[in-house]
């Protein structure tokens, strides 16, 4: 398989792995839906994993190279938008539904062990997959 596949399918695996584990995790409090496996927020964060494995597989791939330097950047950006913006966004989206008893997505950002319980799993999908791949 090559190098750009290789990262690609990382990636997907490390998203659709935690998405899937996203549905465990609330399959206590609620009944499985399809739904729930595309939204955002909760445990684990499933963009962390995927730009987590991305780094990770590129960074396995090619080293210290341009293209690991650049998709570590957008790993810091994810971090800091899945924790920052999207999570205050949830929390004025809850105290807007309290009041004026809109039905406003709630479950929006992160925390940090859903961030890096989400970056585990791409880090270690990844190690997976380039180790069944080579």
């Amino acid at each position: 398989m090559e190098q750009g596949a290789i990262v690609i399918v990382s990636s997907l695996v490390a998203y659709i792995v935690s998405q899937f584990l996203k549905n465990l995790y609330f399959l206590g409090n609620r009944e499985f839906s399809i739904k729930r496996i595309f939204d955002s927020g909760g445990l684990p964060s499933s963009h962390s994993a995927t730009v987590a494995a991305l780094v990770t597989s590129l960074y396995i791939l090619t080293g210290l190279s341009t293209e690991t330097a650049v998709s570590f950047v957008l790993f810091l950006v994810v971090f800091a938008d899945a924790m920052g913006i999207r999570r205050r966004a949830g929390i004025i989206a809850a105290t807007v539904n309290r009041f004026h008893r809109t039905k406003l997505p709630e479950n929006l950002g992160h925390n940090i062990a859903e961030v890096v319980l989400g970056a585990a799993i791409g880090v270690a999908m990844s190690i997976i997959i380039v180790i069944l791949t080579k």
